[in-house]
């Protein structure tokens, strides 16, 4: 038996799949996508844009990751009306519980065991990869630490670099590898330092930075996700994506440095924050869900 409804992921690594939504499209089974909408990668932006755009015709209704996606769907001709907006999100109620547990006595317990001094660490958190841009964050890192001698770098994550870091760190210029961090490990990191460095492929984290109340340093170099739409504009220090690594390096720590700054970004987090819950995101899911079902009466 076939099914009602069929919700597919909107990436063209799948198309497999949605070839199959096309060939069930047209039967008593209604396709929905899930999806970013648009691609952020920057080498193949144009053409893999259009081909998500045009596959999206499958569809009676749409999912959008953020309102950024929703815009772009509708501007190509798909119906706004039959768009639901999800804000895609991780577990913040677990994210909040964990960061309001991180007291004073546990940030010096683990800036303590890392030899952190307050005010000049930054935190890289997600995949150690070449999409992230790796060496990259390594050469900032160096210069970083020539900068200020107190700067550290922590890298807390796993990915096909780990071991390349945990070898490098062991040259002591400043970079620490935690390695994968989650639950109370990964708030201590958040809560411990200053400012986020993520030079390429900012996603999720945004949340963690939201949440966090912390300030993301990065590139503009379209490697993004959607969720860098989540991040107040003074959150955000975007260079140019062909910036050095030593003029990336004079920002991000200038912008460490700046405990004003970084009061104003806690400030101005704490609204969009209430956006991206777990809770919300099913809600406005289920009333996409309803919503779809009503139309095709």
């Amino acid at each position: 038996t076939r099914p009602d409804f069929l919700v597919l992921n909107h990436s063209l690594k799948y198309l497999p799949t949605l070839a199959q939504g096309r060939i069930l499209a047209p039967s008593r089974t209604a396709v929905a996508l899930w999806g970013h909408a648009v691609s952020y990668n920057s080498n193949h932006h144009a053409w893999v844009s259009y081909a998500k755009l045009k596959s999206a015709r499958i569809a009676s209704w749409y999912f959008s990751y953020t309102q950024a996606g929703a815009s772009t769907m509708s501007a190509s001709g798909f119906p706004a009306e039959r768009i639901t907006v999800v804000n895609n999100t991780l577990d913040t109620d677990a994210l909040s519980r964990e960061l309001a547990a991180v007291t004073p006595f546990k940030i010096d317990a683990f800036r303590s065991s890392q030899s952190l001094t307050e005010g000049h660490t930054a935190l890289f958190l997600g995949g150690v990869d070449d999409a992230k841009g790796f060496d990259f964050l390594i050469d900032v890192t160096r210069n970083a630490a020539r900068i200020d001698p107190a700067f550290r770098m922590i890298i807390a994550g796993t990915g096909s670099r780990i071991d390349k870091a945990r070898e490098l760190a062991r040259q002591d210029f400043g970079l620490i590898v935690l390695g994968r961090v989650d639950g109370a490990s990964k708030a201590a990191a958040l809560r411990s330092s200053e400012v986020l460095c993520i030079p390429s492929g900012i996603g999720l984290v945004a949340v963690d930075a939201l949440f966090a109340g912390l300030g993301i340093v990065s590139r503009d170099d379209r490697t993004h996700g959607p969720e860098i739409d989540y991040l107040p504009k003074i959150s955000l220090t975007a260079m140019p994506p062909d910036v050095s690594a030593a003029e990336f390096s004079r920002r991000l720590v200038a912008r460490m440095l700046d405990g004003e700054l970084a009061g104003e970004v806690a400030i101005a987090s704490r609204a969009p924050a209430a956006n991206f819950t777990i809770e919300g995101m099913v809600e406005r899911f289920v009333e996409g869900v309803i919503a779809w079902g009503l139309s095709l009466q």
